[in-house]
């Protein structure tokens, strides 16, 4: 991963020598990108989804100083948010009370007698028999049962046009299976109120993190080319009318000389 980071910024840096300047820049001074580490092949691809588009419209309309372009712009100091995921799994258990309920069923005798007394006399009586009872017994009883919790963080990291990190902000979901109920409940619940907008929040905060950092040059920037010294000739001495004149006349004397001896060379 280290290494197709080092080469993403390098051709990041590259790319901004030779990017062409936009026509109007305005006040922007910093320019941000983004990039993913996909799942089908593990490496770094440029990246743009809704939610990440929406996030940069509404932080541009209160921070003109920071714009958003997927090509390096060599006006500006150049950023790259890249997005990356990891997945987990732990597995546990938690005591559940699990309630079990038992039924009896009991046969006894019963007799005895009694008077009836009305207008026309009273009547005696007796009976016996069997009753059928049915009980019914409830029992409540801690039990351990397996869970487990699936946990996906996300990671928006910024680097500079040199590769150095300026910003990292995360966020984690988590979603439990199975054990106890009501712990459960209360997990999922929690991680989906954190989840609403995180993702804009997180996206947030690393701009932020961006506007907040140094400009630092790119290492592939070209340097200013000190110019060449040029020398400065030497003064030619002043001759005086004098001198010239002499001159002349050794010059014409010498000329008279090379008529009979063609090997003399005046100058």
């Amino acid at each position: 991963m280290k290494r197709v980071l080092i080469a993403l910024f390098v051709l990041l840096a590259s790319c901004s020598v030779f990017a062409k300047k936009h026509e109007d820049a305005g006040p922007c001074t910093k320019n941000v990108s983004f990039s993913g580490v996909m799942k089908f092949d593990g490496k770094i691809h440029p990246f743009m989804a809704d939610w990440v588009a929406n996030t940069t419209k509404k932080f541009a309309k209160d921070h003109p100083d920071v714009c958003f372009s997927q090509e390096p712009q060599a006006w500006a100091a150049n950023y790259m948010v890249i997005f990356s995921a990891s997945a987990a799994t732990s597995r546990g258990v938690q005591l559940v009370n699990q309630t079990s309920t038992s039924t009896s069923t009991s046969t006894g005798t019963v007799s005895g007698n009694g008077t009836v007394s009305g207008s026309g006399g009273s009547w005696n009586y007796t009976y016996d028999g069997t009753v059928n009872g049915t009980a019914t017994t409830t029992t409540t009883t801690p039990v351990n049962v397996p869970y487990d919790i699936q946990t996906n963080v996300l990671y928006a990291t910024a680097y500079n046009a040199n590769g150095g990190i300026v910003g990292q902000r995360n966020h984690v979901y988590e979603t439990q299976n199975g054990g106890n109920s009501s712990q459960a409940f209360g997990r999922n619940l929690g991680s989906a109120l954190r989840a609403i907008n995180a993702r804009g929040r997180m996206l947030t905060g690393v701009f932020e993190d961006i506007q907040r950092s140094p400009i630092v040059q790119s290492a592939a920037q070209p340097q200013p080319v000190p110019m060449a010294q040029t020398e400065t000739p030497a003064a030619v001495p002043e001759v005086s009318l004098a001198d010239q004149a002499k001159s002349a006349q050794q010059y014409a004397h010498c000329l008279k000389v090379a008529v009979d001896n063609p090997s003399v060379t005046c100058k």
